[in-house]
């Protein structure tokens, strides 16, 4: 029981003594680790189950996203309808015959862009796609047939 002893004296004396505070000083003070910043001022307080939250949470943490980053790129899938096949095609979609799911993954600035052009161009994100690629495939096969689609111009 020495060393309780030891304590139990100096907290009787008070000060600590200089052999207790020798160097400390010297030590770098341990700073927190600093957020990072996101852009994102706004404040989104919402009540969920644990359960949903934990699933958000680890869903981020394995994406290497922040969870405001993880709710916005749910939300955007969900717009386009990428993120409920249960509800079937949207409905502009089936009226272009675009009934088959595609997905794909992009940069952020990709990402970022290609609704942006999609909606400058006055068409879905589907339609800008199958556009360009309609525009490839008369470059590199003019006369059809060589990727099993004949594309007009």
């Amino acid at each position: 029981m020495k060393p309780f002893d030891a304590l139990r004296n100096r907290a009787r004396l008070g000060a600590p003594t200089r052999e207790d505070t020798f160097h400390t000083l010297a030590k770098p003070a341990q700073l927190p680790q600093r957020r990072v910043r996101t852009g994102r001022t706004e404040q989104f307080n919402v009540r969920v189950s644990a359960a949903f939250k934990q699933r958000v949470e680890a869903l981020a943490a394995n994406n290497k996203e922040t969870i405001g980053r993880t709710l916005e790129i749910m939300l955007a899938d969900h717009e386009s309808g990428a993120a409920s096949p249960q509800h079937g095609v949207p409905a502009g979609e089936a009226r272009a015959g675009r009934t088959k799911a595609l997905r794909l993954w992009a940069t952020d600035e990709v990402f970022g862009a290609i609704g942006k052009v999609a909606a400058e161009r006055k068409l879905s994100v589907s339609g800008l796609i199958e556009d360009l690629l309609a525009r490839e495939i008369a470059r590199l096969d003019p006369h059809g047939g060589k990727y099993g689609v004949n594309v007009g111009s």
